[in-house]
């Protein structure tokens, strides 16, 4: 048990040193009462942030053709998917929670076949990934590509937003009579879809 003297109490009576430890007892609970409304406040502010960015969130993913086809277009095609992605971020304002993906496809024998971005929220990221993507050094001999592979993977993607969008950019078709009229081009004997 503590002493009156080793407190630096002595100079209270037991009525008035009784007093000074029901008001410290009182502070202490008022204190911890205090904190445990802070901790709810926190989990009520950190509850309330996660559900506004659940009904702000979008996943937008860019599904965009890099074959031989697109060289020329295809710093126009990064410059509006940018412009796209700050009408997204402009248009939501703050609070909102928006990730982008990125897949770039190429045809059926193009290595890579694939460039993928998984979603981020970190823009400097795809501004990184943008710069870096390249097409394809030749063409394949037809006009098609592998659209379908590239949407493909965008739906493989790891989708968690409640807004989702995909974004196609690409100057030809896929592959397969189903997504294009080959009777035409077999009129002009072109080989428009050899697989």
């Amino acid at each position: 048990m503590l002493q009156k003297s080793s407190l630096g109490l002595e100079h209270l009576s037991s009525e008035e040193l009784r007093n000074c430890l029901l008001r410290s007892h009182r502070e202490c609970e008022e204190l911890r009462q205090q904190v445990q409304r802070g901790v709810k406040l926190k989990a009520a502010v950190s509850s309330a942030t996660q559900r506004a960015r659940q009904i702000k969130s979008v996943d937008a993913c860019f599904v965009f053709d890099c074959t031989y086809s697109m060289r020329h277009q295809i710093e126009t095609a990064k410059q509006k998917i940018g412009a796209i992605q700050k009408f997204i971020l402009a248009y939501l304002g703050e609070g909102c929670y928006v990730r982008f993906g990125m897949v770039g496809y190429r045809d059926y024998a193009d290595d890579p076949k694939f460039d993928i971005l998984p979603f981020t929220s970190d823009i400097e990221q795809v501004v990184q990934f943008m710069a870096a993507v390249q097409t394809a050094n030749t063409g394949n001999g037809d006009d098609c590509e592998d659209v379908i592979g590239g949407l493909q993977k965008a739906v493989d993607m790891d989708w968690q937003a409640s807004s989702r969008i995909v974004y196609l950019v690409c100057d030809s078709p896929s592959h397969g009579s189903r997504f294009h009229d080959c009777a035409i081009y077999a009129k002009r004997k072109e080989s428009y879809d050899s697989h």
